[in-house]
């Protein structure tokens, strides 16, 4: 068996629980933690499990020149 990992529980739904006991069948819900083995869950993560191991994504830079765009010379003539 390979080794487990925590993923947080993005969105709802059945899977298997991972108990002292063995599996049971358990209804995660968002919030959750769920421990498995990554090969098992691998078409669940990114929607509906978050991998603790992913790179969290950056707010995007602002762009400093937004708002300030030179007027378009063609509109201006429009406008006259």
């Amino acid at each position: 068996m390979a080794e487990l990992v925590e993923y947080e529980v993005a969105r709802e739904h059945r899977g298997d629980k991972i108990t002292d006991d063995g599996v049971v069948q358990h209804d995660f819900v968002a919030g959750e933690k769920r421990l498995a083995d990554p090969a098992v869950v691998k078409h669940l993560v990114g929607t509906v499990l978050v991998d603790p191991t992913a790179k969290k994504a950056e707010p995007p830079v602002k762009n400093k020149a937004e708002g300030n765009a030179p007027a378009n010379k063609s509109a201006a003539k429009k406008e006259d």
